[in-house]
């Protein structure tokens, strides 16, 4: 039987009002629903797992923790829907939008509003950002047969942006032509400065026999029984919820002209003046039956659910059945790979590499962009068919261009992409196999880890520097753009393959040949700004590569701009706040780190290196306190990153290694020994003043125990030493 999907809907506490109706239509309709009302981030790792969809009411601080958390919403499709308050809040600037698949805005002027100030949304979303308005259940809001009446409803919370003073001031208008029109509250203020000046305004504009505070009401339906009016004076609205559940009931609308009101309501329901008001309430036009068709319409619960069924619909995991082969053949099913390289003067790498794929490998490409040393004559060698691309300046040209040249040579289903100075390391013809058995069509890319490794390495995957590009593509479904640090774009969806990588020896050899490449590397990125100002990639690597030749100031401020395009670029790479606090660490420029340090972590909460940067700072200015905090957050990065290698996609990781683990433990232990020292010297001379001398001899028999433990001991005067047993330090 196949398993139903199953969606949870949260929500912090309060705020769960608008989401209620939706799960119970589609609790309603059999769906496996969960709602989960809570801020607690325990609570939403427990409820999560097991979860298909994970639908996140209101772009406000949890939407921002649930999405920057490296692990809880991993494989689930995300559905994040905006009410109004929210783009005018800090939240939607650090919500992570590449884990939201669907977006849903409740008004046109709201959605404006949010791309505008993020304008990477539209980028990464595409055609997955809708408009669905709030609908009411016209079952729960039925119509009220009432006479015309004077009473006038208020519906909701009080506050400056409810528009307080001008309702005032409306009522009072129209009470002195008409003294028996009466204003009945159904709310409750925010806080209490409202409440004084609300209860002295009412006072002063000889108001109080006309304005009655009935409070919160759990059944607003029977509340409007004896209500005419539904009024609004707020400053923004996305609809109004509380103004089309009244006007469902047969209350005639006073609404003030709220920013985006064009979006919501026709103009005759709107009122700009205060004589506009006192207008339109004192107006012979009065048609209940009409303002119930308008919500039936326009706004109602029924066209509300078709909309988000259809998204629901979207975000079910695609059933991929295999066709039914014989085990025998099924196993042994494969497909055949084209490796393609392209290669100038190479021939200190290329054996190494060529080595590495020889073995699965059913052809191997090379383009030659005009080597002066034997790397073509050592590509044959290894069966590779070599084509010569050799005109002047070929290398300088666009490496994009012959990339794409290799790929259309390439007579393969599949590709795989490696450079001269890589290293391939895994199974190769199990990677065949997984590409002919377990990939479905749509799969076009497939990203699997990269090591960067330095001369100082020993160990292959205790690098500097870690992350997962795109390198193995169907032929015909890629195509590599930029000139320099060219960019796969791939026609389909992407995939991770976690049983394979590969090591890249850039950084080895003459520095002197590596200075080349970088101020080569640097041309050709300043020549991509030239024909794009606005290329925030150039930025990002301009930046590494000023810094990798010495260059920090230069490299700094390239780092600087491209921080600036977060919000605008839709593939921001975070690793440069981790990259920038280390190079104003390096120039002694702690205020500008700390800066960045607190600007990162709300970016990248808990990420690995930005926990490391946490502790090298705290080192740095003899905190404590920061150590054992990042100390703390660095040890749970580790192992999830550990667990989870795709877990980073193409952003780059420096701290995932041994010896900086290492480096994290050690100074965590030393802050707990220099706080331990200092109790256990004040211990030792408060003991002097216990007058027991039983519990005297009881504190220091257990002192002793806990300190053997770890291998050390005290002296009566409070001071610590490492055992040394036999030639082995214990500490």
């Amino acid at each position: 039987m196949e398993k139903q999907m199953k969606t949870i809907f949260v929500s912090q506490p309060g705020l769960e009002n608008f989401m209620m109706p939706i799960v119970e239509s589609l609790e309603s309709d059999g769906h496996d629903i969960v709602p989960v009302v809570t801020h607690n981030q325990q609570e939403l790792a427990q409820a999560v797992v097991g979860a298909d969809v994970v639908w996140i009411e209101w772009a406000d601080d949890l939407a921002q923790r649930m999405t920057t958390d490296m692990a809880l919403l991993n494989q689930k499709k995300v559905i994040l829907r905006i009410h109004s308050y929210e783009a005018f809040a800090s939240h939607i600037d650090y919500i992570n939008w590449e884990r939201i698949n669907h977006l849903i805005f409740v008004s046109e002027y709201i959605r404006d509003l949010v791309l505008t100030r993020v304008p990477k949304i539209k980028k990464l979303l595409k055609d997955n950002i809708h408009i669905i308005p709030n609908g009411v259940d016209l079952t729960k809001h039925k119509f009220i047969h009432r006479d015309r009446n004077k009473n006038i409803a208020y519906v909701g919370y009080i506050n400056h942006k409810k528009g307080p003073m001008l309702l005032l001031h409306a009522m009072q208008n129209l009470v002195s032509i008409d003294p028996e029109f009466k204003l009945f509250i159904a709310g409750k203020f925010q806080e209490p400065r409202y409440e004084l000046y609300f209860k002295q305004m009412s006072r002063e504009l000889k108001l109080e026999d006309n304005i009655i505070f009935d409070g919160w009401q759990s059944n607003i339906h029977s509340w409007l029984v004896d209500k005419s009016y539904i009024v609004s004076s707020s400053i923004l609205e996305s609809q109004g919820m509380g103004i089309l559940e009244a006007m469902a009931t047969g209350c005639k609308p006073l609404v003030h002209s709220f920013v985006g009101w064009q979006h919501v309501y026709p103009e005759k329901f709107i009122w700009k003046t205060i004589n506009e008001f006192k207008t339109q309430a004192v107006s012979a036009r009065y048609a209940p039956l009409n303002y119930r068709a308008f919500v039936s319409d326009k706004y109602n619960l029924t066209s509300e659910m078709v909309a988000i069924k259809a998204i629901l619909k979207d975000c079910e995991p695609i059933v991929l059945t295999a066709p039914k082969r014989p085990t025998s053949i099924q196993t042994k099913l494969t497909t055949k790979l084209s490796v393609v390289m392209m290669v100038k003067d190479e021939s200190k790498n290329l054996h190494r590499c060529l080595n590495s794929v020889q073995g699965f490998a059913d052809e191997i490409i090379v383009v030659d962009t005009g080597s002066t040393d034997d790397s073509r004559e050592i590509c044959k060698q290894y069966g590779a068919k070599v084509y010569d691309h050799m005109h002047p300046g070929a290398h300088l040209d666009s490496f994009s261009k012959y990339r794409n040249i290799g790929m259309e040579y390439a007579e393969h289903p599949w590709i795989l992409q490696i450079d001269a100075d890589e290293e391939f390391k895994g199974n190769g013809k199990k990677l065949k196999r997984v590409l002919a058995n377990d990939i479905p069509e749509e799969v076009c890319g497939i990203q699997f880890p990269l090591y960067d490794v330095t001369e100082e390495d020993n160990n292959a995957t205790s690098n500097s520097v870690q992350f997962t590009p795109l390198r193995i593509f169907r032929k015909g479904k890629i195509e590599y753009r930029e000139i320099v640090h060219n960019e796969p774009i791939v026609d389909g969806e992407i995939g991770h393959y976690a049983d394979a990588y590969l090591l890249h020896y850039g950084y080895h050899g003459d520095p002197g040949v590596k200075k080349q490449k970088s101020e080569r590397t640097i041309r050709l990125l300043h020549k991509r700004l030239e024909n794009n100002i606005n290329d925030s990639k150039a930025l990002f690597y301009l930046f590494q590569s000023y810094c990798d030749i010495g260059q920090i100031d230069k490299g700094i401020r390239y780092g600087e701009r491209y921080i600036r395009t977060r919000l605008v670029a839709d593939d921001f790479n975070a690793s440069v706040y981790y990259s920038l606090i280390t190079a104003y660490l390096s120039k002694g420029n702690l205020s500008r780190a700390w800066e960045l340090l607190n600007e990162g972590m709300a970016v990248i909460p808990n990420d690995l290196d930005l926990c490391m940067a946490t502790i090298e700072y705290g080192v740095l200015t003899n905190n404590g306190s920061l150590v054992l905090e990042g100390a703390q957050k660095y040890q749970v990065a580790y192992d999830y990153i550990n667990q989870n290698q795709t877990g980073y996609g193409i952003r780059f990781v420096y701290g995932n290694r041994p010896e900086t683990l290492s480096f994290v433990l050690q100074h965590a232990a030393m802050v707990h020994l220099q706080a331990g020292s200092i109790y256990l010297k004040a211990v030792g001379k408060n003991l002097k003043n216990v007058s027991s001398s039983e519990l005297r001899s009881n504190i220091r028999i257990e002192l002793k125990k806990n300190l053997g433990v770890v291998g050390l001991t005290q002296t009566k005067e409070g001071e610590n030493h490492v055992n040394k047993r036999k030639g082995k330090d214990s500490n």
